[in-house]
């Protein structure tokens, strides 16, 4: 169901055209099989990072209800569903790997540049946090982990080895308050 919402959503936001190019058709392939490595790191039950981008696109929705000021909802879920696009290429890095791999930022540039156009575009945006929508992703994106560690260790996975998913700095207010309701 995950998959079929992903699809609809590049589909209907114009990141699939309709005349048969299915490269990013077959990256979503790769996103359902690829694991968020930090999870598998630290051996507790992975997710995919199909599954992560729609947790990101649900609390990017969420965040967006809460905020008081006008937003582009298409560019929004554009960027939510881009967000870790590139992963299907260059792959999830951990903290620790990330700690001795210096180019995954430089790595994702060069993977976004093969998908070019719209996809590109919004990305940049994200990375950059150049926009209200891009912000908004971002907090997202640390809420969809926050929620998950969250969940882990309610039904019983250790705070030891979580508790580091559960250390987020939020920006916005309307996050923050989010996180806190997930803990209540």
């Amino acid at each position: 169901m995950v998959v079929l919402g992903f699809l609809f959503g590049l589909f209907f936001l114009g990141l699939i055209a309709v005349k048969g190019d299915f490269e990013l058709v077959d990256l979503v392939e790769v996103l359902k099989r690829r694991k968020r490595e930090g999870w598998e790191f630290r051996g507790v039950p992975g997710e995919s990072i199909a599954e992560h981008i729609f947790g990101t696109i649900f609390f990017s929705y969420l965040i967006g209800l809460e905020i008081e000021r006008d937003l582009d909802w298409r560019k929004l879920f554009t960027i939510a569903l881009v967000h870790d696009l590139p992963e299907a290429l260059v792959s999830d890095l951990d903290k620790v790997s990330q700690q001795y791999i210096y180019c995954k930022e430089e790595a994702e540039k060069r993977a976004v540049r093969e998908f070019g156009g719209d996809v590109a575009e919004r990305w940049g945006e994200y990375s950059s946090g150049s926009c209200l929508e891009a912000e908004i992703v971002k907090e997202a994106d640390k809420l969809d982990m926050y929620n998950r560690a969250v969940k882990l260790i309610e039904i019983g996975y250790s705070r030891d080895i979580l508790g580091d998913f559960l250390e987020v700095d939020f920006s916005l207010e309307e996050s923050e308050e989010m996180a806190e309701e997930l803990v209540d």
